[in-house]
């Protein structure tokens, strides 16, 4: 551009030089305008590349933002063991800390990059539920690692069911124990997303 400049100038020069006064001592006007005029164009140049230069660096400098999700899912039920070991997988294919609670309702948590807990919605989203649904989500920007977010540590599934039945095949989610577990771990406000009242520990662990 800066080229296009000098060129464009120095042939207007020629132009009027030459209706002006005809072509007498005519290299040596040109010659000295170049010697003249160059240097106003090459200093812009250099300063043109050092504004760069600089926001190039403090662009390098800034911290990046690192996108931060932490993903609350609701199964009407979970049983099936193929879709449970899915869950596991997933979750820690994609780097992502929580839990799976079996039972009827289901309940999963994910958190991670964002992007990565969105592929872990869409995959298990994909697979045959009576009734799946996102209930809540938390998004952030953070600008060090992902984990000075996570409440959780590693992906695990947690079985808030009564003893005598394990698997959680046939059996109701203990709402009181989950609780604990929220409330343990910082996330006990998540309560009324799954089951639209506000946790109240007490009465919950009687049932």
């Amino acid at each position: 551009m800066q080229q296009h400049k000098f060129n464009a100038s120095l042939q207007e020069f020629i132009r009027k030089r030459t209706t002006d006064c005809g072509s007498c001592g005519f290299l040596s006007e040109i010659i000295r305008w170049i010697t003249e005029n160059l240097p106003c164009y090459t200093n812009q140049l250099n300063d043109n590349l050092l504004t760069s230069d600089e926001t190039t660096r403090k662009s390098a400098d800034r911290p990046t933002e690192i996108n931060f999700s932490r993903l609350w899912i609701y199964s009407h039920h979970i049983y099936n063991r193929e879709k449970r070991r899915t869950l596991l997988d997933a979750a820690r294919e994609l780097d992502l800390t929580g839990f799976s609670a079996p039972g009827k309702p289901g309940v999963i948590c994910v958190e991670g990059r964002k992007s990565n807990a969105d592929d872990f919605w869409q995959q298990i989203r994909r697979l045959q539920w009576q009734r799946i649904t996102l209930s809540h989500r938390e998004d952030c920007a953070v600008l060090t690692d992902v984990c000075s977010q996570r409440r959780f540590v590693g992906f695990e599934e947690k079985c808030f069911v009564h003893p005598q039945s394990s698997s959680g095949h046939g059996t109701h989610l203990d709402r009181g124990r989950l609780l604990q577990f929220l409330q343990q771990n910082g996330c006990g406000d998540v309560f009324r997303y799954f089951f639209g009242v506000d946790g109240k520990e007490d009465s919950l662990v009687k049932k």
